[in-house]
């Protein structure tokens, strides 16, 4: 995906340096300006993914003012550049909730340490954004009555559906006590003991105290589904209780009808090749397919509700539940991986994927999971992240040798170059003053060589810089070629160079 920073920075060199920074990093820079007022205009047309903000900028309007027109106008991230501050402006640059500061002048990681971190977090609010409003509006078209008390089980709020189920308006029900229009009686009927012995034994009787026969205003009657929870504040205390509920008549029909069914279904889990298991509404693990008992070599019986937990490796053991716990409260699919201790005696890494589960009428059923052994794909995976540390650790070293022995070379080769230039400043024959002159060639050649393995050094360690500039062709082919003529002409050969 393209990322597109919009650069406001009225300094023209430190513009010209964070665009070529940007580019490097394969951003796309989506215009540079020096102004507040330009800064919108660009953003109101062409949306950028980021803005780099300089606070001291041109015009009527400084970089604080100009991010919190962009944040409340178009809402895009803001990372401030500043190379001073006060504690004024930054207090006002507080005020604006960028997601990063940086202090010039700034390297290249800095830029993009700070940039990532800043799409990564805009991303994060993005989705936690639409987390809220999927939440608010589940709340606001939640097809479950509601009723919420005080301390003394007066009725505080009552929904339309609570409105509709009891028989009582709020209005007539506010202030009132919650038994006055909330009348409930265990569900002792034959088909509740039917269903719920038969679906969940272990849980039957608390099935039965939380699916009860409400008796409604107009005097007729039906089964519900009830749930109670305490208001509690943060010391602890007590303040109320919220009641929902819901009409389960219509759902106790549709599931008794397909209870017959479900064991057709289990016999399929009960043949797939993978490890299968499955947690009910309240987070309770009731279900282990052949293949799960056959690989854990447990019991069922030591495994169901949370017993299977304790065969997760003490390291991963938490990190699951609480996944599982968060997963479960926002019913939403997820997957992770953890150790599990295998019949063999040892622990096997597994995969797990599993996904939210409704009946027909779209009511939250609990969860299923389905697992994969992937230990040897995990035992690889180490083995290639070692072979690379081990990799990068040989790479410094060769590049620390190459540093060294083109710093310890230069000292004889100093040595060499200036007792040639002291036989130089002395009376000697046009010969000798020839072979020196070789001589000194021949040792500038070879610093040139030492010079071009410390480059060597530090491209492999991304330390070196291009450096563009004017030289003599001419100069360079004589360098090279002088040392070379004594040779050819010991062996009879005349070497001339022409350009």
């Amino acid at each position: 995906m393209q990322v597109d920073i919009l650069v406001v920075e009225d300094d023209k060199s430190v513009a010209f340096f964070i665009q070529a920074s940007l580019k490097s990093l394969h951003y796309n820079v989506l215009g540079i300006v020096d102004n507040g007022d330009a800064a919108i205009e660009i953003i109101s047309k062409n949306r950028p993914s980021l803005v780099l903000m300089d606070i001291m900028i041109l015009g009527d309007k400084d970089g604080i003012e100009t991010a919190q027109i962009i944040k409340d106008r178009f809402n895009v991230p803001v990372i401030y550049m500043t190379a001073f501050s006060n504690d004024n402006s930054i207090e006002r640059a507080k005020a604006t909730e960028p997601y990063g500061y940086l202090i010039k002048p700034f390297e290249l990681k800095e830029l993009k340490s700070t940039i990532e971190i800043a799409l990564y977090k805009n991303a994060a609010d993005k989705k936690q954004k639409e987390a809220d409003l999927w939440f608010k509006t589940t709340l606001e078209s939640i097809g479950d009555g509601v009723i919420a008390t005080d301390s003394q089980n007066n009725v505080k709020f009552m929904n339309h559906v609570a409105e509709k189920l009891c028989g009582y308006s709020f209005q007539e029900s506010n202030g009132q006590n919650i038994n006055m229009i909330y009348n409930t009686n265990p569900d002792v009927s034959t088909e509740a003991i039917i269903y719920f012995s038969k679906e969940n034994p272990q849980n039957f009787m608390k099935n039965l105290s939380t699916n009860k026969i409400l008796s409604t205003k107009n005097g007729s009657s039906y089964p519900i589904e009830e749930k109670i929870s305490s208001i509690v504040d943060e010391n602890g205390n007590v303040f109320g209780k919220v009641i929902t509920f819901r009409d389960t008549s219509k759902r106790r029909e549709t599931e008794l009808a397909v209870l017959a069914a479900k064991d057709f279904y289990l016999n399929i889990l009960e043949k797939f090749p993978v490890l299968i298991w499955r947690a009910n509404k309240d987070k309770q693990f009731n279900y282990f397919n052949s293949n799960w008992i056959e690989f854990t070599g447990s019991t069922i019986e030591s495994q169901i509700y949370q017993g299977w937990l304790n065969l997760i490796h003490p390291e991963d053991r938490d990190r699951f539940a609480n996944i599982f716990k968060d997963s479960f409260d926002k019913k939403i699919k997820f997957e992770t991986d953890y150790r599990l201790l295998a019949s063999d005696a040892k622990y096997h890494w597994l995969i797990c994927a599993a996904n939210p589960i409704y009946d027909l009428n779209d009511n939250f059923e609990g969860y299923i999971g389905v697992c994969l052994d992937y230990t040897n794909r995990k035992i690889l995976e180490d083995e290639l992240r070692k072979a690379k540390e081990i990799s990068d650790a040989a790479n410094q070293a060769k590049s620390m040798f190459i540093s060294n022995m083109s710093h310890e070379l230069r000292t004889p080769l100093n040595g060499i170059m200036g007792l040639t230039d002291l036989l130089l400043e002395s009376r000697l024959e046009k010969d000798q003053i020839d072979y020196l002159n070789l001589i000194k060639e021949s040792s500038n050649s070879l610093l040139g060589l030492l010079n071009n393995l410390l480059d060597f050094s530090k491209i492999v360690d991304k330390k070196e810089k291009i450096e563009i500039g004017r030289f003599s062709l001419k100069s360079l082919i004589s360098d090279v070629v002088g040392p070379m003529k004594s040779v050819a002409n010991r062996n009879g050969v005349d070497l001339e160079v022409s350009v």
